[in-house]
């Protein structure tokens, strides 16, 4: 019984939960942590990707065309990465974490998407030039955003875009205790600020109001943050 229910659920994208059965006849489902960095979203289904993960990610493909070599900066698993490939010409994932590349190359590997193991703040080697670099819920984990934004803006083609969210501190105020991964929350002036002053122009900025249901509303009032910058 159990390996048949493991089978089906596989079959249907919950291949990370763990199954067994108790005395042949109680069944029990663990869900397995396969990376144990952060607040990475694990799911080999697409759907099962909680939706304002997946929503930032179809927001970021209005700002693309089929031509645009795109940079993915901390992809994690790579889901997001998949869905920006659809909108454009190739996509690079990045992310620190080997086991996260591995399963992206698993479950989102697409002919016009390239994965590698690369920490944020080694990315000067990088040297291709890139149409749009889109690092989504990035900037609270890291404490040396003026090396990256610095990086950022060498890596874009003038006038391409970084697209890049983040908790709004004025809606979702850093405690390190509910937020034991993160380094800082931003205000929309201290966002602004900082990428204002590594030379990018911030045309628009947006905001989802939940983790439900996602929708990417153009205010600046709710949780997240999602800026759309041009470089100068």
């Amino acid at each position: 019984m159990g390996n048949q229910v493991e089978f089906l659920l596989g079959r249907i994208g919950f291949s990370n939960i763990e199954v067994y059965v108790e005395d042949n006849y109680h069944l029990h489902a663990v869900a397995k942590k396969t990376m144990d960095k952060g607040e990475r979203q694990i799911s080999s289904s697409l759907r099962l990707i909680r939706a304002d993960h997946r929503n930032r990610y179809e927001f970021a493909t209005r700002y693309l065309n089929s031509t645009d070599h795109v940079l993915d900066a901390a992809c994690g698993i790579g889901y997001g990465s998949f869905i920006l490939s659809k909108s454009c010409a190739n996509v690079t994932g990045i992310d620190i974490s080997e086991e996260a590349i591995d399963f992206a190359n698993k479950h989102y590997n697409n002919t016009n998407v390239n994965y590698s193991v690369l920490d944020l703040a080694d990315i000067s080697n990088l040297k291709e030039e890139y149409s749009a670099i889109v690092s989504f819920e990035t900037f609270e984990h890291i404490d040396f955003t003026s090396l990256f934004l610095s990086d950022i803006v060498r890596l874009l083609k003038n006038n391409g875009h970084f697209i890049v969210s983040t908790p709004n501190q004025e809606k979702l105020p850093f405690n390190i205790e509910r937020f034991p991964y993160h380094i800082k929350h931003y205000t929309n002036s201290e966002m602004t600020e900082a990428l204002e002053s590594a030379g990018l122009s911030v045309e628009e900025v947006w905001s989802q109001h939940d983790p439900i249901i996602g929708d990417v509303e153009n205010d600046t009032e709710g949780l997240f943050l999602i800026y759309v910058a041009k470089k100068r």
